[in-house]
């Protein structure tokens, strides 16, 4: 009866989150890898190019032990399906699927 009262007066404990629930910001002190990526740009003529002179862009969280495929990957999140970003991996934020033609050149230098 007392384990049910302190239970009901403390709430039950809140489940860790996972790398995956982690905000971009929080990954790296949660002990997780951080999953950036780099928007594509559209070049003059209406094709799709990554500017690789910024810095990648924090956009998920995963297990720092999850291994990633080699291939660079362009992904768009589930909420803005027109927003193709580039991976250097096959390591995608939760819920983003694959957009484009599966690859993009580098932007020409300016």
């Amino acid at each position: 009866m007392l384990t049910l009262l302190i239970t009901l007066l403390l709430g039950c404990p809140a489940e860790a989150l996972t790398c995956a629930d982690q905000l971009p910001d929080d990954c790296e002190a949660a002990g997780c890898a951080v999953i950036a990526g780099r928007l594509l740009q559209e070049t003059d003529d209406g094709a799709h190019c990554v500017d690789f002179t910024g810095e990648r862009v924090p956009q998920g969280c995963m297990e720092a032990e999850l291994g990633c495929g080699d291939a660079e990957t362009l992904a768009a999140p589930p909420d803005d399906p027109d927003a193709c970003w580039w991976f250097s991996s096959t390591c995608l934020p939760p819920g983003w699927v694959t957009c484009g033609e599966g690859w993009a050149d580098a932007c020409p230098t300016r």
